[in-house]
Order: structure tokens, then sequence, then C-alpha cells
């Protein structure tokens, strides 16, 4: 199975451009490709979301769409695009995606994030998976590995370091 790494579907908000692009995003800026509709999906859920922009946010899903999230020791579900919408803006704010990966599946898209605190560098990782009807999501499955602050990445650096290719 292959990964696109997508760490610049748009500009970050903040004005800052990740280092690299998925070559779909690549091949896509030097004019060789169109974008897809699940990845053009992707570029307008993290625009919105990092804005905290709920108006943009529920244009992405469909009015009946459901959301299942699983956090750490817990799991909630929620139904309609104004909901949905409102739990996409629930990130520590203010904040910025500093990793936002996306991979097409046969029936959506499987979105990969973290998202990072300003001045509190409190993280969130989350795993979307995303089944697309017509153009918007129509079910979202969240796995959130919870929020992440300051000491508790000092003790995972020790305890648990991560290895990325």
């Amino acid at each position: 199975m292959s990964t696109t790494r997508d760490h610049r579907v748009d500009e970050v908000t903040d004005g800052a451009a990740a280092t690299s692009a998925s070559p779909t995003v690549a091949a896509a800026r030097a004019g060789s490709m169109h974008l897809g509709p699940p990845v053009e999906l992707a570029a307008r859920y993290r625009r919105a979301a990092e804005t905290g922009d709920r108006e943009a946010l529920a244009g992405i899903f469909r009015s009946d769409v459901l959301v299942d999230t699983h956090v750490p020791n817990w799991r909630f579900q929620l139904q309609g695009r104004a909901r949905a919408a409102e739990r996409a803006c629930v990130l520590p704010r203010p904040g910025r995606f500093t990793t936002f990966d996306t991979e097409p599946t046969d029936h959506g898209l499987q979105v990969l994030f973290e998202w990072h605190q300003g001045a509190s560098e409190t993280v969130v990782r989350q795993l979307h998976w995303w089944r697309l009807v017509d153009g918007q999501i129509a079910e979202q499955l969240v796995f959130c590995a919870g929020v992440w602050d300051r000491q508790l990445q000092a003790l995972m650096a020790v305890k648990a370091p991560l290895v990325r290719p």
C-alpha cells in the first residue's frame, strides 16, 4: 500500500509552508495532472479546520453525515453537518496542522494529521477515514490519540521514541 505524503495540500494558515508535497500534489502544481475530488475536499477541510470556519466545513459534509469518534477511554457519535462541522473545530487554538497526510481509498479518503497548538506546544494526533458520496463526507470515522502536553511528549520521547522513515 502506497502512502501519499501530503504535507502541503494548501498553505499553512500562519503563512509557513510545509517542506514537502506528495507526488500527486507536486504533479498537479506542475500542471501534469488534475487534483481529484478527494484531494480537493481534503484541502478544503484543512483550510476550514485551521481557520475554524464552521460554515465552510458544513459544506464538506452531507446533511446526514455520521461521525463516529474514538478518543482515549471513550467513544461518541453524532449526526448532521452542523454538528460535524462544530466537532471539526474543537482543536486547541491557536494552532496549525504540522502534518496532513492523505491516502485515497476505494470509497473515500484516509487522513492522518498532527495539530500543534501555539506557545503551549500541545499536540493532537488523529486518523480519519472518510466515506465519500457525491463529493461530500457521508461517514467519518475518527481515532484521536488524545491531547499531548509538553510533559507527556517528553516522557514519550524517552520511553517510546518516534521512528520516522
